[in-house]
């Protein structure tokens, strides 16, 4: 039995050695390909082949469980570009099992994996019985429409708002809006935006279902209505020195800015990644290392066992020489007599 990690291999039926459909798969009951000559990604699963020109549609990808054994962790050469070499080199000594990062194949359009924090790694086995087709998993893709519902006009409750009015506070028509700022010189130096941009967009209040959510508190990162702020959860006095934005303005700071959860979760990312990467070294580390060791067991087993012969045979000839002699000395003895 082969010692080593079990992995598990997520291959797209078009990425086989011989492509195939699931039919004839199905069909012949069996999966015809050279399981020596397939590479198997692990780890990180890029998208489907297809996926980019069509993301609506059924894909099948194949679950393999990989026996390594003893692995060989192979660079990739200076220059070399593509799989073709790691597909076609020789898998040397004692080892069942190559293994490489893939540095730039996560992502067909070939971008470096480094930059999206991404772990992938290739391996390729010596033996065929290595490999076990574990299952087939067809899955499919659709595009999720989601419908965000436009403001009414605050005035005629009919027609949509296009308009906000900071001063005022309101979402207007473009209807109402030159009816209600065309009243006096004032109401006219009041400066519009689209409705797109009104802080008043982000829903009702829940705590105060007639309010809507104009601010979010920079301190709790909860998002308040005007009620919340004066006679609600934030209108105590602990909550006093806690700065508010608008909604708006907390909007365009997270689309622009990381906040300190999504740094956080970047940088264990980039641990995580780091420690897989030392773990895997470590792991063919160990491989080589279990082997040498082995080796040169071996070779002192053997001299061992030599010196032991040479041992046992001299005092096997000392032995019989004593009996010769001994022999000797009795015949001597009887002649004598």
């Amino acid at each position: 039995a082969l010692k080593g990690p079990i992995v598990y291999s997520f291959l797209d039926l078009n990425e086989l050695e011989t492509p195939q459909s699931l039919e004839n798969i199905i069909a012949e009951k069996r999966v015809k390909s050279d399981w020596r000559k397939q590479i198997f990604p692990s780890a990180e699963c890029r998208p489907p082949f297809g996926f980019e020109g069509n993301p609506s549609g059924t894909f099948h990808v194949m679950v393999c469980k990989l026996a390594l054994g003893s692995v060989l962790a192979k660079d990739s050469e200076p220059g070399e570009t593509g799989d073709e070499d790691f597909k076609s080199c020789d898998i040397p000594g004692n080892f069942t099992a190559l293994s490489r990062r893939d540095e730039c194949g996560g992502n067909r359009g070939g971008t470096n994996n480094e930059s999206n924090g991404a772990y992938r790694v290739l391996y390729r086995l010596k033996r065929a019985d290595q490999v076990l087709p574990t299952a087939v998993l067809e899955f499919e893709m659709k595009p999720l429409r989601i419908q965000v519902r436009q403001p009414v006009c605050e005035m005629c409750e009919v027609l949509p708002a296009t308009l906000y009015c900071p001063a005022d506070r309101a979402q207007l028509c473009d209807t109402c809006d030159e009816r209600v700022h065309s009243a006096t010189r004032m109401l006219a130096r009041h400066v519009r935006v689209p409705a797109n941009h009104s802080p008043l967009q982000f829903g009702s209040c829940p705590y105060h279902p007639s309010e809507m959510i104009d601010s979010v508190c920079m301190t709790c990162f909860v998002a308040l209505c005007p009620h919340c702020i004066l006679i609600g959860s934030h209108s105590a006095a602990d909550f006093s020195e806690h700065p508010l934005i608008s909604t708006l303005d907390a909007y365009k700071m997270v689309m622009q800015d990381s906040s300190p959860s999504e740094e956080a979760l970047l940088e264990r990312r980039r641990r995580i990644d780091r420690e897989l990467v030392e773990k895997h070294r470590q792991l063919g580390q160990l491989h080589s290392n279990f082997l040498s060791v082995q080796k040169r067991i071996d070779e002192a087993s053997k001299n061992l066992v030599g010196q032991l012969s040479a041992m046992k045979e001299r005092k096997t000839n000392y032995l019989l020489a004593v009996k010769r002699e001994l022999l000797s000395e009795m015949l001597v003895i009887e002649w004598m007599e």
